[in-house]
């Protein structure tokens, strides 16, 4: 029988005496697994070595489902792998049964002399590069820029890197040579509305005569960068919805290569050089403009390489030209963020007030501590620093494409994926916690404080992403159908429960939700899975190109999300953090958390079907 956790740091321990060993119940599976291992050393080694063969298999059919129309079709042909089996078969001797498949397949071998078996000479390849993805896919630096650059290089090396991430445009026009007329779209001179992803709402998206940078429905990418460096009427609003969305069309070396391009004016026939001058001025400095933005507010999307071609830019041809201002301005950039500890110093966060002090309980250094030990709102306060520093660490270029919702490109959204991950096993956590009390009592106890802990985080420190984790785990199967754990809690933490479930449920699209959000004043960490519900449903409902131009208009209803997601990034919480129990909270402990299949088993064993209350403990 398990033992209820204590609730009050003030209640001594008692020692606990040995135990004899629990009977097992021979219908459970569960420990099958880890006894086989222990007890066949032998087995764990063989699927040691199976298991990178197994994971290029997995890769082969993930990377070549869109390639083969046809299941079980063969990417290297019928015969070329006939070929190969029987070279194989005839490296190792086994003449006879290369004759077998010769006849089987109609196919004569055709010899080859070779000092080596073909055929494992590719596995072995193929088995390595898939390695390579592996471990730099699950590497703990993989939300790194290298580590990034890294593994799409492998992969463009290997031919998988997903194409539709680049322009779709055909021949690369240098962007002087393009006409001045065609290649854009604008929209009409009136207000656009779109339906929103809030049934029954409208987003209205307002556009002025006099503003046709912001207007624009589609263009070449050339067109782009030409309305992201004009001569005049220079637009900040524009510069900001492509610098954070640019990514879902292009790269960022090409797109500095045409900001490069861009800033060669060339000289027109009939012009004069004073004259070219008057125009090439003020575009030359609307690229270096654009340039230090990028890398203030988009440093990450620069690795070494790029950063190289840039410093190149700098020396070889502003310096050259004799634009010192504009060398100055961009060196000031770079440096700025080449010099991490002055980048880590502007970093530090001053706040005019104290936090408050923590709540800790008396067995703070007790290796013992438990969570459900601790204050519902210290325990609110440690989850929201963790929660926010993740979110905190998300980059725009991780919300577009739909990266994280795509096995090819999740390498592109490791903290949104962080977030989903930390999302469901706090679920899990809440869930776990609950059924693994055998009393109605101590569970009413565990969900009673579950739900206050959820409350501090909704209520006071506007962390919606971590509250609703916590509703989502109280309303597992497994959990929600714990009648008699419900009806034993307080009334008043019944109506604080219901409460928050009609603040946080999902009709209409969130609307309750999006109300509350919309007048919470930072810091806040918003449920980040409504931004992935409007995003999927911006890039579902509009194509990427309209007549093989780029939908900007697509990029600017992306911008309006990405910029919510950005905009409470900014304020940090003034909160003291608590190691002990910020580690307990950072990975709940691995025996508290259960699959979905034992949850529901625990369930039932816990509040059995058609039981009166008097029947069960």
């Amino acid at each position: 029988m398990e033992r209820a956790p204590s609730f009050s740091s003030s209640t001594p321990r008692r020692a606990v005496e040995p135990e004899e060993p629990p009977v097992r119940d021979l219908s459970d599976k569960s420990f099958w697994h880890s006894e086989a291992l222990k007890n066949h050393p032998e087995i764990l080694e063989i699927m040691e070595r199976v298991r990178p063969l197994n994971r290029a298999v997995s890769f082969g059919r993930l990377y070549t489902e869109a390639k083969t129309p046809i299941k079980d079709e063969f990417l290297v042909g019928r015969d070329t792998l006939i070929q190969l089996i029987m070279q194989h078969l005839t490296y190792e001797g086994l003449k006879g049964s290369r004759r077998i498949l010769e006849d089987e397949a109609n196919t004569k071998y055709l010899d080859h002399q070779l000092s080596e078996s073909r055929l494992l000479t590719l596995l072995r390849l193929a088995v390595k590069d898939t390695e390579r993805v592996w471990e730099l896919t699950l590497s703990n630096t993989s939300a790194s820029v290298d580590t990034q650059q890294l593994l799409e290089e492998h992969l463009s090396d290997m031919g998988l890197l997903q194409e539709d991430l680049t322009s779709q445009e055909g021949e690369d026009v240098n962007i002087w040579d393009e006409p001045e007329e065609g290649n854009i779209v604008f929209m009409e001179d009136k207000d656009i509305a779109i339906t929103s992803p809030v049934e029954g709402d409208m987003l209205a998206i307002p556009m002025r005569q006099e503003e046709k940078v912001r207007s624009i429905k589609a263009a070449s990418l050339n067109k782009l960068i030409v309305m992201l460096t004009p001569e005049k009427n220079h637009d900040m609003e524009y510069v900001k919805t492509f610098l954070l969305t640019y990514q879902s069309f292009t790269t960022p070396a090409k797109l500095l290569q045409k900001l490069i391009q861009r800033y060669h004016v060339p000289i027109k026939e009939g012009q004069s050089e004073e004259e070219m001058r008057k125009i090439s001025t003020p575009i030359q400095l609307r690229i270096v403009n654009v340039i230090r933005a990028w890398i203030k507010d988009h440093w990450s999307d620069f690795n070494d390489k790029l950063i190289a071609s840039l410093k190149a830019f700098i020396d070889n041809t502003l310096r050259l030209d004799g634009n010192l201002q504009l060398v100055k301005t961009l060196t000031a950039a770079l440096s700025n963020k080449l010099r991490p500890e002055e980048d880590e110093e502007s970093k530090k966060l001053i706040f005019k007030n104290p936090p408050p002090e923590p709540k800790v309980p008396k067995t703070i250094f007790s290796p013992a501590l438990d969570l459900f030990d601790i204050d519902e709102e210290e325990i609110a306060r440690q989850l929201t620093l963790i929660d926010f520093e993740i979110y905190s660490s998300i980059k725009p270029s991780e919300l577009l494409n739909q990266s994280w919702n795509k096995p090819k490109l999740k390498h592109r959204s490791p903290n949104v994926l962080r977030t989903i991950a930390r999302f469901n096993e706090i679920s899990n956590w809440v869930a776990s916690s609950i059924l693994r009390v055998e009393k109605v009592r101590d569970r009413t106890r565990i969900m009673t404080k579950l739900i206050r802990i959820a409350e501090y985080l909704f209520r006071s420190l506007n962390n919606f992403n971590t509250a609703m984790a916590i509703l989502a785990g109280l309303n597992y199967a497994s959990v929600h159908r714990l009648k008699f754990t419900r009806e034993e809690m307080p009334k008043h933490i019944q109506q604080v429960f219901n409460e928050l479930q009609a603040a946080l449920s999902s009709n209409q699209s969130y609307k309750e939700y999006r109300t509350l959000l919309s007048r919470a004043n930072p810091p806040c960490i918003p449920y980040l899975g409504v931004y992935l519900t409007d995003l999927t449903f911006i890039e579902d409902g509009n194509p990427d190109y309209i007549n093989g131009l780029i939908n900007f208009f697509k990029r600017k209803l992306v911008y309006t999300v990405i910029s919510q997601v950005k905009q409470y990034q900014q304020a940090a919480y003034n909160l003291q953090p608590v190691y002990q129990i910020a580690c307990l909270l950072w990975k709940p402990a691995k025996e508290r958390m259960m699959d979905e299949e034992e949850q529901y088993r625990l369930s039932l064993l816990r509040e059995p079907r058609n039981k009166d209350r008097s029947e069960i403990l």
